[in-house]
C-alpha cells in the first residue's frame, strides 16, 4: 500500500512524531500510529451540536483516531487504528468538539474499552475491510451533544445527497503542526468506484466507497472519523469510514471503507 501509509515512530515520554518525510509533531498533533492517515483538509469548525455522534480514540492517553457512537457502548472505527494495540490503553472521547480542553457544558466523558474487534477479514497492506468495534466499559448517557448514527444500509444510493466529513486531523498536508483542535467539517461529493480507481494506484475494492473534491479532502492524522450523509430531512446515516488515499491527500480521491458492506459484521459486534 503506497499513499498515506509513511514510516511513524510513535510518541514516548512526550517526544514528538518523526513522520515518512521527517517533520515532526507535538505530542497534541499525534496523528495515527499504525498508518498516519487521514484529518481534514479545506474544512471548517463544525458547528457545535452537528455531530453528536463524533467521537475522539485515544491511545495511552493519546489522541490517535476519530469514530463514530452506536449505541450507548459500541465505538465504530477503523481498523488500522486498533490493530494489536491493547484494549485497555484505548479511551474514548464522547461529547467532544475541542479536544484540547475539558468541555462540562457539552458532559463531555472520557470512557475507557473494554474489549475491542477488528473484522476478521482485514488486510494490513489493501486496507479491505478496514473496520474495527470498540466496546466500551461503561455504558454513556445520550443528549443533545452525545447521540448514536444509523448506519447505511446497501439499499441507500448516497450519490445526489449532501455529505460531509468530520474531524481533528491535520488541515494542510504540508504543515505538520495544523492538527485541529476545534473539530473540522466538510462537504464532500461521494463519487462511483469505477471513476475513483481513476485516481488512485492502489485497487479500490467493492467493501470501499469515495470522494472526490478539488479542495476538501481527508488527510493525515484523523484516521476511522465518519463520512456520512443526509438521506432526508435531518436524517444522517454513516456511509464510510476514513481509511486512506493519495499521499497528496488533494491529488484524487479519498477512500473509506464501505459501511453497508460489513453492515451485518458491525451490527454482530455492538
Amino acid at each position: 500500500m503506497t499513499g498515506w501509509l509513511l514510516i511513524v515512530v510513535i510518541v514516548i515520554n512526550g517526544i514528538g512524531v518523526c513522520i515518512g518525510n521527517g517533520q515532526r509533531l507535538s505530542k497534541d498533533e499525534e496523528i495515527d500510529g499504525n498508518h498516519d492517515l487521514v484529518g481534514i483538509i479545506g474544512g471548517v469548525n463544525a458547528t457545535d451540536d452537528a455531530w453528536p455522534w463524533q467521537v475522539s480514540v485515544k491511545y495511552m492517553r493519546r489522541f490517535t483516531c476519530g469514530g463514530t457512537l452506536l449505541n450507548e457502548n459500541t465505538v465504530l472505527t477503523a481498523a488500522h487504528c486498533i490493530i494489536k494495540r491493547r484494549a485497555r490503553r484505548f479511551l474514548v472521547n464522547v461529547g467532544d468538539y475541542d479536544r484540547r480542553v475539558p468541555e462540562q457544558g457539552r458532559n463531555e466523558l472520557s470512557v475507557k474499552v473494554k474489549r475491542v474487534h477488528v473484522h476478521p477479514d482485514y488486510n494490513r497492506r489493501t486496507l479491505v475491510n478496514d473496520v474495527a468495534i470498540l466496546k466500551l466499559k461503561e455504558p454513556v448517557a445520550f443528549g443533545t451533544h452525545i447521540q448514536p448514527i444509523e448506519l447505511a444500509t446497501s439499499a441507500m444510493d448516497v450519490s445526489l445527497n449532501t455529505c460531509y466529513i468530520t474531524g481533528w486531523g491535520l488541515r494542510d498536508n504540508k504543515v505538520p503542526k495544523t492538527a485541529a483542535s476545534i473539530l473540522q467539517q466538510a462537504a464532500v461529493s461521494v463519487i462511483s468506484n469505477d471513476e475513483c480507481q481513476k485516481g488512485l494506484s492502489n485497487q479500490v475494492t467493492d467493501d470501499m466507497i469515495c470522494t472526490e473534491d478539488p479542495s476538501r479532502a481527508t488527510c493525515y492524522g484523523d484516521s476511522g472519523g465518519p463520512l456520512q450523509c443526509e438521506i432526508e430531512a435531518g436524517r444522517w446515516v454513516q456511509v464510510g469510514i476514513t481509511s486512506w488515499g493519495n499521499k497528496e491527500c488533494l491529488d484524487g480521491p479519498s477512500v473509506y471503507s464501505r459501511v453497508s458492506y460489513n453492515r451485518a459484521w458491525i451490527i454482530k459486534k455492538m
